[in-house]
């Protein structure tokens, strides 16, 4: 009897969806303010007026499922010349002007009191604890293999050689 239990409730964790939660502090002040964002739950986008950048809140290769507010599918890991390349390919709720974010826009949507993901999951509910993409050369030293990125578990930022796999979000700036 015990054994069967233990079965249903094992076949019914793994049908429940995976999502990110972050560990936050709540002694640590939030560097990310959810409130100030206009989110199109229809479309899973995120725009922050302040900055005039709209997120896609899913990683490349997922998509939005609406009803269910979530994000399926499975993010690709991408090298960098493929990411430049995906991003002109995607057209979310009539816009096609994605891009790959640059290493401070980026930085931006880092929270200092989270980690693992360090972002607010309201906003970006499949981050990952993994390195993404910043559309930011590194220019030093002569190194044009190098490229910035940000890692999503602690929130650091690194540099990365062009041919590494890593996640991809992307994002747009809002036209008035």
């Amino acid at each position: 009897m015990l054994k069967n239990f233990n079965l249903i409730i094992l076949s019914t964790l793994l049908m429940v969806p995976i999502t990110s939660w972050a560990f936050c502090s709540e002694d640590v002040a939030t560097t990310v303010d959810v409130t100030q964002y206009a989110v199109d739950s229809e479309n899973g986008l995120a725009t922050d007026p302040s900055t005039g950048l709209m997120w896609q809140m899913c990683n490349y290769g997922e998509t939005w499922q609406a009803s269910g507010a979530r994000c399926d599918g499975v993010a690709k890991s991408l090298d960098w010349q493929q990411a430049l390349q995906a991003s002109e390919q995607v057209s979310i709720a009539g816009y096609d002007d994605w891009r790959l974010p640059n290493i401070k826009e980026l930085m931006q949507i880092i929270e200092r009191s989270c980690a693992e993901p360090a972002t607010q999951t309201a906003l970006f509910p499949s981050m990952k604890n993994e390195v993404y993409w910043s559309s930011t050369p590194v220019f030093n030293n002569g190194a044009d293999n190098l490229v910035w990125t940000v890692h999503f578990k602690e929130g650091s930022n690194a540099q990365k050689q062009k041919n590494n796999f890593n996640f991809v979000r992307l994002v747009r700036k809002v036209t008035q």
